[in-house]
């Protein structure tokens, strides 16, 4: 949806108390049975890439929806929440995060985001450790076009490329 693209889009008051009283009743009902809860937000392409979007997209200095989610719950609720966000903006200063034909991230972005899930769940229980980077040998591997050239009708006019990790 352009919308969400842009930043028009926008939760009402009321949608973002109900995301709230939801989430604190599913960690509620995950508490009573001894399991700690973590709510994860990974960003869209269009956010960690804004300046990828036409030109015809002007984005909106409003914050995304899941922006105002993460402010909403951080503000009126304790319930644990790990936007992805910022892991993603630095992994992208790396290598490409996301797939180039594709909305979804590629495994580097993964990697990276599943990084900063470690860390996080590492500061509720005790011995975990997020696994360095260079833990992996990263190699270029082509992969079949993303769900963007489906979209397109243009299947076969392009090749994708991805980083993958061998041990």
């Amino acid at each position: 949806m352009p919308e969400n693209c842009t930043r028009q889009a926008a939760w009402t008051e009321q949608e973002l108390r109900d995301w709230c009283l939801l989430l604190e009743m599913r960690r509620d009902w995950l508490r009573v049975r001894g399991i700690r809860y973590l709510f994860v937000v990974p960003p869209d392409k269009h956010t960690v890439y804004p300046e990828r979007l036409p030109a015809w997209m002007r984005i909106s200095d409003k914050p995304t929806k899941i922006q105002q989610l993460v402010r909403h719950l951080e503000t009126h609720s304790n319930v644990p929440i790990l936007d992805l966000s910022q892991a993603l903006f630095d992994a992208k200063k790396i290598r490409v995060a996301y797939l180039k034909t594709d909305t979804h991230w590629n495994l580097f972005g993964a990697f990276m985001g599943c990084r900063a899930l470690t860390e996080a769940l590492a500061r509720q229980m005790s011995g975990l450790e997020p696994l360095p980077m260079d833990a992996y040998d990263w190699k270029p591997a082509p992969k079949p076009p993303g769900d963007l050239v489906k979209l397109m009708g243009a299947t076969g006019a392009y090749i994708e490329t991805e980083s993958v990790a061998a041990v």
